[in-house]
């Protein structure tokens, strides 16, 4: 082999050599500042998610309640408390606190001196309801609800606060304003003042355990307890106002009815729901119902159930329930009938 040929290839062999580090040095290189880059982008993606965490108001205990069942419940097991984000505004529902003593409630009221013999008997029928509660649905109730309701003398007073409110007066003399977590009542006087303040702390109570529910189970339990007694005792319903039925609206019906319960079939439509509800607590089963309902709307609080969700929990847990439901409003609507016949 000439000399000038082995001096070609020594030449083309450095050259090689030479390029070949330089690639590997490039990759290196190129590689370093690739994992550079990966690991500063995911710095930064944490940092961004830390920052977004911050941002989220964490979530208090005390936006909800705990419902515990009592040692002999058959209900199924116990819940867990529900949690509320402060953002979700549109679902804000009322203070409430784990209590370390018994107590149900704490009650906020503009009513000073000469209301003292009124608001003690608010007191006495407000912790009636609550120890029926948890009888009836044989679950211990341990969170405190913070009631606050405001008692107007006049129709003036009570349209403008209500107004205020941006709500619509027409045609009530109580509403529960549950974005406010504020109740209104027209005192027309001791009785109907008593009677409605009961019937709006209820909404209050259904609002802060179990968060947004239908009108038929809302209206019929406020109904329900709303004429409770000081010595906790249940009036039995009266037909006076649906006599004209030959049988009681099901849920069925009453669960398209949301749109009718301000126009002129509204009594008929709390009257009802009211029906329901007390043949449902005098039944076993019926009370069972209420519990897997109630149970079933904690778990999602800032919406209602959906309308085939409520039949099914109701066939369920009650398969019958439309026959005795008859029977039971039929046998109550004669015996109205046959003790007013004269």
């Amino acid at each position: 082999m000439s000399n000038f040929k082995i001096f070609l290839i020594i030449t083309v062999l450095l050259l090689f050599i030479t390029s070949g580090q330089s690639f590997f040095k490039y990759f290196n290189k190129t590689h370093s500042q690739l994992m550079n880059i990966l690991n500063t982008n995911e710095v930064v993606l944490n940092k961004h998610k830390a920052e977004l965490q911050k941002k989220v108001p964490p979530l208090k205990a005390n936006n909800g309640l705990a419902i515990k069942p009592s040692t002999q419940n058959n209900y199924e097991e116990y819940q867990q408390p529900i949690t509320t984000p402060k953002t979700r505004y549109h679902c804000a529902r009322p203070t409430v606190d784990f209590y370390k003593t018994k107590k149900y409630y704490t009650l906020e009221t503009n009513l000073g001196k000469g209301y003292e013999k009124f608001l003690a008997e608010l007191k006495t029928k407000l912790n009636k309801a609550f120890q029926r509660i948890e009888k009836q649905l044989n679950i211990t109730l341990n969170g405190t609800v913070n009631l606050n309701i405001s008692f107007q003398t006049s129709r003036a007073d009570y349209e403008d606060l209500v107004r205020e409110y941006g709500k619509d007066p027409t045609g009530n003399i109580g509403i529960y304003i549950g974005y406010y977590q504020q109740s209104i009542v027209q005192f027309l006087n001791h009785e109907e003042g008593m009677r409605i303040a009961i019937h709006e702390a209820i909404h209050a109570f259904n609002h802060a355990y179990w968060g947004d529910t239908l009108r038929f189970l809302n209206e019929g339990m406020a109904e329900y307890y709303e004429g409770i007694t000081s010595e906790g005792t249940i009036p039995r319903f009266d037909f006076q106002w649906i006599a004209q039925q030959d049988n009681p609206m099901q849920v069925d019906v009453l669960l398209y009815s949301d749109h009718d319960w301000h126009n002129d079939h509204h009594t008929e439509l709390y009257q009802n729901s009211k029906a329901l509800f007390h043949f449902l607590m005098s039944q076993h089963k019926g009370k069972k119902v209420l519990w897997q309902l109630l149970k079933k709307e904690k778990k999602e609080p800032c919406t209602t159930l959906e309308n085939n969700t409520i039949v099914d929990i109701i066939q369920l847990n009650y398969l019958n329930y439309e026959t005795d439901f008859d029977d039971w409003f039929r046998d109550g609507r004669d015996r109205y009938l046959n003790k007013n016949k004269y």
